[in-house]
């Protein structure tokens, strides 16, 4: 049996569900099940006619296509265990509790459920999810369909991700690689903006030592489990020790175990239909296990319980980190934030050049409007009440002599000349006259530079005429 990293970079927010109905909302999963793996080999595949190599590949469990799950600086993150608690009130960060072994304590503890730790780096994160609004569209009336307003929770582009393929007979490998590395949609929304990864191989993964595990076993689910009552042959929630050590006469401690479960919903995109509903039990969860005889590591190698194919069934035995010689962790973690970015998907090209001056001088047109509103809504607030006499008709004529007028001379000769301007002349004279209106705004025009004078003008006398 070999075993076969890859890395799967985010170059665009991706969404998948836990849910697979597509108008209830559900929320957005913090891993990349192994089944959309399972999908891209199968859309290449997949043949019918080749019944031995299909039925390794997609249905026997020869080949199994684990789960992504997160990885920062080179560090696989795993799950936040169930068995993990802290103080109420205090910070995971302080001190770490461990359900089962713990023996009498008058403190309120609270269950960890979320985030990532990295047990290497001794390091937390809270995985951030993007969130956008959108709308179905409605082809024939050309707008958004009434009432098909959605919102998608996402996995942040610019996030990697870690996970492995089984191959138990070693001869698929390359094939897989070979269709593996690249390119690729996942996910909902394909056909929009969601969806693209890239994907690399990492290298081989190096077998482990068989180990003799007595006593005391505990299992850490670092995949969902998914086990079948062998007596009715349904999905159940309460796997027999049989099922998860080997052990028959083993004794599931269940009063020191965390395990918590959900219904997990399946989609078949070749057939466009839905699977039969799982009963599972999600990763994270840990069970306590009593055992009767020595059990060998090698049991959990391929995994434990059904559909080991998607990705089900990866299990951690006696880990460190729900190990202890007192009631909490032996180390604190330390807080980490990850900083995620979108990588361009577009080369550059010829008319880059173009486009960026192209997008610098609407920049500077957007500013230079900016600017113009600022000066406006200044000059208002500094002479509230002053201009209330003008009528809409007066400061329209000053409005049309800025749009007309192609020099500043000739703007001031025809408005503020003494003898013939518009504001010492006529019926309107007397109201330019009071409160020293046209003194105020023919001194505050002398301040503005060439390039802003009209536009000050035109905004000026268009907000003005509203007011009143």
């Amino acid at each position: 049996m070999k075993k076969y990293q890859y890395k799967c970079k985010l170059l665009s927010d991706i969404i998948i569900t836990s849910d697979a109905a597509t108008e209830a909302p559900s929320d957005v999963l913090d891993y990349i099940p192994g089944s959309k793996f399972l999908g891209i080999i199968a859309g290449k595949l997949y043949d019918e006619n080749n019944q031995e190599k299909t039925l390794d590949l997609f249905h026997n469990g020869t080949v199994s296509y684990g789960d992504a799950t997160l990885l920062h600086e080179n560090n696989p993150y795993l799950k936040a265990p169930f068995s993990w608690f802290y103080e109420k009130g205090e910070s995971i960060y302080e001190e770490v509790y461990i359900h089962h072994l713990l023996k009498s304590t008058d403190k309120q503890l609270k269950q960890v459920r979320s985030g990532y730790f990295s047990p290497k780096a001794k390091t937390m994160i809270s995985l951030d999810k993007g969130f956008s609004l959108k709308s179905a569209q409605d082809s024939k009336k050309r707008k958004s369909k009434d009432g098909q307003m959605f919102g998608y929770q996402s996995l942040k582009a610019g996030t990697e991700w870690i996970f492995e393929i089984s191959d138990e007979k070693g001869i698929y490998s390359e094939e897989i690689k070979s269709i593996l590395e690249g390119k690729h949609r996942i996910g909902r929304s394909r056909s929009a903006e969601y969806g693209l990864v890239e994907i690399e191989f990492a290298g081989e993964v190096s077998k482990t030592d068989t180990q003799s595990i007595q006593n005391q076993l505990v299992i850490y689910a670092k995949s969902n489990l998914c086990f079948i009552d062998e007596k009715t042959g349904n999905y159940t929630a309460q796997p027999t020790a049989k099922q998860l050590c080997g052990d028959e006469n083993a004794k599931i401690l269940w009063g020191k175990s965390q395990v918590r479960i959900r219904n997990y919903k399946t989609w078949n995109r070749h057939r466009w239909n839905k699977d039969a509903d799982r009963v599972i039990i999600e990763r994270g969860s840990v069970f306590v296990i009593k055992l009767d005889k020595e059990v060998s590591s090698d049991f959990f190698i391929n995994g434990i319980g059904s559909h080991k194919v998607e990705g089900f069934g990866s299990v951690l035995i006696n880990p460190d980190f729900l190990n202890s010689s007192g009631e909490t962790l032996n180390y604190n973690f330390s807080k980490r934030r990850i900083y995620t970015y979108q990588k361009s998907l577009v080369q550059k090209g010829d008319a880059d050049e173009v486009i960026f001056n192209a997008l610098k001088s609407i920049h500077q047109r957007n500013d230079f409007d900016y600017q113009i509103d600022k000066a406006v809504n200044q000059f208002k607030n500094d002479h509230k009440n002053v201009f209330e006499g003008i009528s809409k008709s007066q400061w329209g004529t000053l409005r049309n002599y800025a749009k007309h007028l192609n020099t500043r001379e000739n703007f001031n000769t025809m408005v503020f000349d003494k003898e013939s301007g518009f504001v010492y002349t006529g019926q309107s004279e007397m109201e330019w006259r009071q409160k020293s209106r046209r003194s105020i705004l023919e001194k505050h025009l002398e301040k503005l530079t060439d390039k802003q004078f009209f536009p000050f003008i035109l905004k000026l006398s268009s907000q003005m005429s509203k007011r009143n």
